[in-house]
């Protein structure tokens, strides 16, 4: 799990998309447990109920009736952490966590500088030869390019 740091804003966007997901997908409102994935308690498997530590799953075989026994508790501190908990337990799909938005914003910087003429060594400025050093939202360092090997910056 990576640990992000959202605003409130961010968090509602991310929730948003959480919930335009399920929705899509068939979870409803499940009653006191909180939202199921399917209409009605005997054709669904899981429950997911949110609450003040965190959130609460129900598990059950799909040919059983209803939920029995007590839920798996997960607690959290973030929106963020909650939903990356959620993906790695195998009820929200990957897409949603925190490591693959990682990924596809790197993918998203790459394709973007790579068609970008003005792409050069954060070092000395040089536009050829040049790797790219992935950035780390921990601890605020961007991306950016350095041509390691030839760099000219190292030769002073």
């Amino acid at each position: 799990m990576t640990n992000t740091v959202t605003t409130s804003t961010e968090d509602r966007r991310l929730l948003a998309e959480v919930h335009r997901w399920a929705r899509i997908q068939g979870w409803r409102a499940g009653g006191w447990r909180g939202y199921q994935n399917a209409q009605f308690e005997d054709k669904a498997t899981v429950t997911v109920r949110p609450n003040e530590a965190g959130f609460q799953v129900w598990r059950k075989d799909a040919d059983a009736l209803f939920f029995t026994g007590q839920p798996t508790e997960y607690p959290t501190a973030t929106v963020r952490e909650a939903i990356d908990i959620l993906v790695a337990i195998g009820i929200l799909p990957p897409a949603f966590s925190s490591a693959y938005r990682l990924g596809r914003s790197d993918g998203a910087f790459i394709a973007n500088v790579e068609t970008n003429p003005d792409r050069k060594c954060a070092a000395c400025g040089a536009t050829s030869g040049l790797t790219l050093l992935p950035g780390n939202p921990l601890t605020g360092i961007a991306n950016q390019w350095l041509c390691w090997g030839t760099c000219k910056a190292a030769t002073r």
